[in-house]
């Protein structure tokens, strides 16, 4: 796959109304102003499948299933999450594509950054951006499922997108980018890695800024070292759209913080990259996420 479910796609299924979703699979009965409960389309029972009218959310103490609405139609139907975005949106979607796939050369991609040439490699971080593919299903997602324990069902709809978020599997790392004196020869330096990438645009205007941020996996599905930033300005990285953040929103200071906060529910979040750029958000926001997973 070489593109993601657009935005507007996985949006127009998330606004459907999952009480009418809900009432296709079982039957319900109203428990006050919000909660419908009755038996679970799967696993039964009386009133253990219940559904939060105001959060749009249903859950099931029994199979302990719940979700959105797409979370809903793959429950009941049994379909995958490009498949209930179209049921739900009675429409086919094509995956949004980048550009042509950009073949890595010698190194090039991932030149060591300093003020004087940070545009220099907005050309290498664009062409990175460029062949990214969804998340899901690589090993990206498995590293966020294993090694930081994310619930990645819970943000199936980032993960199928490449606006924000995508996997490059095979980027230069280059460890002498922030070299650190008396540190010796890193053993993956010059090694082409897998590569969780974050697409930086401006808090303000929305405009992608061209700088990227790459998390590199070891072949062993581990984080090696801290997140990278390749071009210049940095910005931050929308996991939410713009339309879903009038009434406030959550900043994280990391990618990977960001999506465990998205996991529980804390929505809509994007991610900043620093505390630098977090203190100086233009934004009214609902709670900084500081970032304190660090052993890495």
């Amino acid at each position: 796959m070489s593109g993601g479910l657009p935005t507007e796609a996985i949006e127009r299924a998330r606004a459907t109304n999952i009480l009418e979703v809900a009432r296709r699979g079982t039957s319900l009965k109203q428990d006050s102003q919000r909660w419908w409960s009755g038996p679970c389309p799967n696993c039964g029972g009386t009133d253990r499948f219940i559904v939060n009218t105001i959060k749009r959310r249903f859950s099931c103490r029994g199979c302990e299933a719940r979700g959105d609405v797409i979370a809903l139609v793959r429950h009941i139907e049994g379909c995958s999450f490009p498949e209930a975005v179209e049921r739900l949106t009675g429409g086919r979607w094509r995956p949004s594509r980048g550009r042509e796939p950009f073949i890595c050369g010698n190194g090039s991609d991932a030149a060591p950054e300093a003020p004087d040439d940070a545009n220099r490699n907005l050309g290498p971080a664009r062409r990175i951006a460029s062949s990214i593919i969804p998340p899901i299903g690589t090993p990206g997602a498995a590293y966020l499922r294993d090694v930081r324990k994310i619930d990645v069902a819970a943000i199936e709809d980032i993960l199928w997108r490449t606006d924000a978020i995508g996997w490059h599997p095979s980027v230069y790392f280059n460890a002498q980018e922030y070299p650190r004196r008396g540190d010796p020869p890193h053993p993956l330096h010059g090694q082409r890695l897998g590569c969780i990438i974050g697409i930086m645009s401006d808090a303000t205007t929305a405009e992608p800024t061209g700088a990227i941020s790459r998390t590199y996996l070891a072949p062993d599905g581990t984080k090696v070292g801290k997140a990278k930033t390749l071009g210049a300005p940095r910005g931050i990285i929308r996991l939410s759209p713009d339309d879903t953040v009038e009434g406030g929103l959550f900043i994280a200071e990391g990618l990977e913080t960001a999506l465990s906060g998205m996991a529980i529910g804390l929505r809509p979040m994007w991610a900043c990259g620093d505390c630098g750029l977090m203190a100086s958000f233009p934004y009214l926001v609902r709670r900084r996420i500081a970032d304190r997973h660090r052993r890495q």
